[in-house]
């Protein structure tokens, strides 16, 4: 029961449990915009194919551009070469759209696989590039580069830990997921539509 004397501590609140107060809500918005800055110099400053897998990610949108089917499960017994094949096509379907036009088929002459890196060695010196990067940058580097940006762009916003699963409330107190109804969040939506 609320008297005078304790309305100063509810004063700002809705009274409902698992409720945010307003300051406390700038604060979290923080968070995605923290994401989004740390997103965004990602996407700009990686040299391409410099992230893990993101070759046979990469090669798995063109697959689909180009062949516009989706690959065999198994093309190859080499990692470099099998990629990501085996994921659901969903996400990749989507990148072939909005990337297949910006880049060439030549995206592979354009940076070709370096046979001397030593990839998952992260303390070997030395030769550490997944791909060999011409001193000058010619069209066809800057075309991969920019649907590469685009690319990693939609990772970052897609990605389950990114900034859906962020907005869509997934991890709400325990006492909101016990007692209101149960809500369907775009992770969760995201991860039902991907499997």
């Amino acid at each position: 029961m609320l008297d005078g004397s304790n309305l100063a501590d509810v004063r700002g609140t809705t009274g409902r449990p698992g409720c945010i107060e307003n300051s406390s809500l700038r604060y979290l918005l923080l968070i995605p915009c923290a994401y989004l800055v740390v997103g965004a110099t990602y996407v700009q400053q990686t040299p391409p194919f410099e992230t893990p897998d993101e070759y046979g990610h990469y090669a798995y949108v063109r697959y689909l551009y180009e062949e516009r089917r989706l690959p065999p499960l198994f093309v190859s017994s080499h990692e470099w070469e099998q990629g990501q094949m085996h994921q659901p096509p969903l996400y990749y379907g989507l990148g072939a759209l909005l990337v297949g036009p910006l880049d060439t088929d030549a995206w592979q002459q354009a940076h070709p696989r370096n046979e001397f890196a030593a990839l998952g060695q992260p303390h070997t010196l030395g030769n550490r590039n997944a791909v060999l990067h011409p001193a000058t940058p010619t069209i066809e580097t800057l075309r991969t580069a920019n649907a590469l940006r685009v690319s990693r762009a939609l990772s970052c916003l897609w990605h389950r830990n990114g900034l859906p699963y962020l907005l869509s409330g997934a991890d709400a107190s325990p006492t909101q997921r016990r007692s209101g109804p149960r809500r369907c969040s775009h992770a969760g939506l995201q991860s039902s539509v991907l499997v």
